[in-house]
């Protein structure tokens, strides 16, 4: 079995909790999530170097679930001021919160167990995942893609705004039209027309 960087054990550092069975981690305790509860996640039962490991992923996953759930009211507001195709972006963030968040927590707690159990396969699992997530994450900040509004996106809005202010503006260089000539109005009417009836003799 592969070495790892660190030691990890399943039993604890700290004196054992209700969540622990018998020296080692009550893998049946599910208390995670909250509400839901479907994992075990009790980073104090871990070794020291492996508490870390848990703890640093468990902060990754805030970070993401935050950044998509800020971006749901940024595609509200900005629906709610007209800007066009943002209400189909208010569907997309929620989407995003639902299988970004759904994803990432599964890769977390792959992790936990991973690093709880001295399992590679569960941690390599964790670093394919994470780093699909950290290129999307990058691509993302700065490329305006779907409902994420990238570095980019500002020039864009920087370069309609200059094309509607160009579109506004008069050229430089071009002359004005002279007037048209307007057609002198008659002083004189001409008479119609007059016809002459012919009268026969008998």
């Amino acid at each position: 079995m592969p070495q790892m960087p660190f030691s990890i054990s399943s039993t604890s550092a700290e004196p054992a909790g209700p969540s622990v069975a018998a020296g080692g981690i009550n893998w049946e305790d599910f208390n995670h999530p909250p509400l839901l509860r479907l994992w075990h996640f009790a980073p104090r039962e871990l070794e020291p170097n492996a508490r870390r490991v848990a703890r640093v992923a468990h902060a990754a996953y805030w970070l993401l679930l935050t950044s998509l759930l800020v971006n749901l009211p940024a595609s509200i507001g900005l629906a709610a001021a007209g800007v066009e195709g943002a209400p189909l972006n208010i569907m997309y963030s929620v989407f995003n919160v639902l299988i970004g968040g759904g994803v990432g927590i599964w890769a977390e707690m792959s992790l936990y167990k991973g690093v709880g159990k001295n399992l590679p396969s569960l941690m390599a699992r964790y670093l394919a995942i994470w780093g699909v997530f950290t290129l999307a994450m990058l691509a993302f900040s700065v490329m305006p893609i779907a409902n994420f509004n990238g570095w980019l996106r500002l020039r864009l809005v920087h370069d309609d705004a200059a094309l509607s202010d160009g579109a506004r503006a008069p050229p430089r260089h071009a002359h004005p039209r002279p007037p048209a000539a307007r057609r002198p109005l008659s002083t004189h009417l001409t008479p119609p027309p007059q016809t002459c009836a012919l009268s026969g003799r008998s």
